[in-house]
């Protein structure tokens, strides 16, 4: 039996961005989700299991911290890496406070993927993070 795909849950408001993303980590093995809005990033991050969620700090208007609180509300224990290039005004200390996991500063695509194969790895290692979180 194939162990189970991680999946990652991608969330930005630019479509380039989510595509550039979505095919970077899809060529390391995970199955990608995007959202492109609040309301869809909210409903798939707490109607589905996600082993990692990547989120940017700047979407709509600086929600990010928000939406990773919420996340945080559904799923307490699945890692959560911010992408972003909000380096200034306090973005990485209120996305940490949110309930994130590390930040990457754009454009730093090799990092993020290498983040997101850390965490998502130790996610699937950890029992406490395999979804049962959830119930």
């Amino acid at each position: 039996m194939q162990p189970a795909k991680k999946r990652v849950l991608c969330v930005s408001d630019l479509g380039a961005t989510c595509e550039i993303l979505a095919a970077a980590l899809a060529r390391r093995g995970y199955e990608v989700v995007t959202a492109r809005s609040l309301v869809t990033a909210l409903l798939v991050a707490c109607g589905q299991d996600f082993s990692l969620y990547v989120l940017d700090a700047e979407v709509w208007g600086g929600a990010g911290a928000r939406l990773c609180e919420s996340i945080r509300e559904c799923d307490p224990l699945a890692p959560i890496l911010f992408f972003s290039s909000a380096a200034g005004a306090g973005a990485p200390r209120k996305a940490l406070e949110a309930g994130a996991t590390r930040y990457i500063l754009k454009p730093d695509l090799v990092g993020l993927v290498e983040a997101a194969h850390d965490l998502a790895s130790e996610a699937a290692s950890s029992p406490e993070c395999t979804g049962l979180a959830r119930q």
